[in-house]
């Protein structure tokens, strides 16, 4: 029920909980846009994982080949910000989803349960 934004708590075997499916069709569109490009990224899927993680943040990045993908989450309901290490500041950036392209400061700050996930 993720994927809708179901709050309440699904009990395995999963049959006693009616779940919404048409609820916040935003949402869906997300999460199937991060599916999307999981599956078309190798990076992500096979690359190789160094994490920059800490309680408040869920960071890092996977490499495979010359590819590499960047993710920033935000796991708190603040704002929190993020020292991006000096080696992912000294190159440019798509944004995964929009295309867009950007460069990161050393300082990034990141409103409460957002993400970025970028890729060069």
């Amino acid at each position: 029920g993720q994927e809708v934004g179901h709050t309440q708590r699904l009990r395995f075997p999963f049959t006693s909980t009616k779940i919404d499916w048409n609820s916040d069709p935003t949402l869906t569109a997300d999460y199937k846009k991060i599916i999307a490009f999981r599956n078309k990224s190798q990076a992500l899927r096979r690359g190789n994982l160094q994490s920059f993680s800490n309680d408040d943040v869920c960071v890092f990045t996977k490499k495979f080949g010359r590819r590499t993908v960047f993710v920033l989450a935000n796991l708190r309901d603040k704002q929190v910000s993020f020292q991006v290490p000096d080696s992912l500041t000294k190159r440019s950036w798509k944004d995964a989803f929009t295309g867009k392209r950007t460069t990161l400061s050393n300082t990034v700050i990141l409103s409460p349960y957002s993400y970025q996930v970028l890729e060069d």
